[in-house]
């Protein structure tokens, strides 16, 4: 095994660690999602904060363009990237959502 020039011990005294993510994401499109009356998404994910379910159609095949277009979009995202679980599988596509933990209410 060849050892290298810096070892594990110097490599924080030489290289300044910095975090990746942080300052990266735009929050825009899911606030004119969640706050745009007219489509109720924010009325439904009050509700789920309080500890309710809802139920909603989920798009198993959902692509971010339809983020703007399509409410079902919003909800499979949330599923999906794990902001919301499945209580209950329904009729079709019909799932009742809730939000798994604490952490995320």
């Amino acid at each position: 095994m060849k050892k290298t020039p810096v070892g594990t011990s110097n490599f924080k005294k030489i290289i300044e660690l910095k975090p990746y993510w942080v300052n990266t994401s735009e929050n825009r499109l899911l606030r004119s999602l969640f706050f745009n009356k007219q489509s109720g998404i924010r009325d439904r994910i009050e509700g789920l904060i309080q500890g309710d379910t809802v139920e909603m159609e989920v798009d198993k095949n959902m692509v971010f363009k339809d983020l703007k277009h399509r409410q079902t979009a919003v909800w499979s995202m949330l599923l999906q990237s794990g902001y919301l679980r499945c209580e209950n599988a329904r009729a079709g596509d019909l799932y009742d959502l809730s939000i798994p933990n604490y952490e995320v209410r």
